[in-house]
């Protein structure tokens, strides 16, 4: 939910809202082994109320590595203008039972998601770009400014 100045507006708007994903999926063949996936994406606006940023894990990963597709370890970050924006229900994992074990997940996602650097794709980087049903805001594409 996009809340300008911190209130439901849907005529209002948030600028530069930074979106980082972190996933993590317990490996099938080893026991307390963990596979972590990190990407970030920044709309250039978001009108108030509800807004979706959807990230994607090409089919063929998921395949390869036996991913189950119901994932039960994340924490959605969400930046304005640079600003970290506090936890909300939702954004952290259920599994989390207080901030200290998110803090400690997402540091591991943090150092360990670079080997997988590339394989979770914002929206906009995937095959479904202009997906009319999934309707997606307008992001800040950083390679388009070299």
């Amino acid at each position: 939910m996009v809340k300008p100045g911190g209130r439901p507006v849907t005529t209002e708007f948030v600028d530069r809202v930074r979106i980082t994903l972190s996933i993590a999926f317990e490996d099938q063949d080893a026991a307390k082994q963990f596979t972590f996936y990190r990407a970030s994406a920044e709309a250039i606006t978001l009108k108030g109320g509800r807004a979706m940023v959807r990230f994607y894990l090409p089919p063929e990963v998921v395949e390869r590595d036996s991913l189950r597709t119901d994932v039960k370890f994340y924490v959605a970050e969400v930046e304005v203008a640079g600003v970290v924006q506090p936890s909300t229900k939702g954004s952290v994992a259920a599994r989390f039972e207080n901030a200290e074990t998110a803090r400690t997940f997402l540091s591991r996602a943090t150092s360990e998601a670079g080997a997988n650097e590339g394989i979770l794709m914002p929206q906009y980087l995937t095959p479904f770009d202009s997906d009319s049903r999934r309707v997606s805001p307008t992001f800040l594409r950083r390679e388009a400014q070299r």
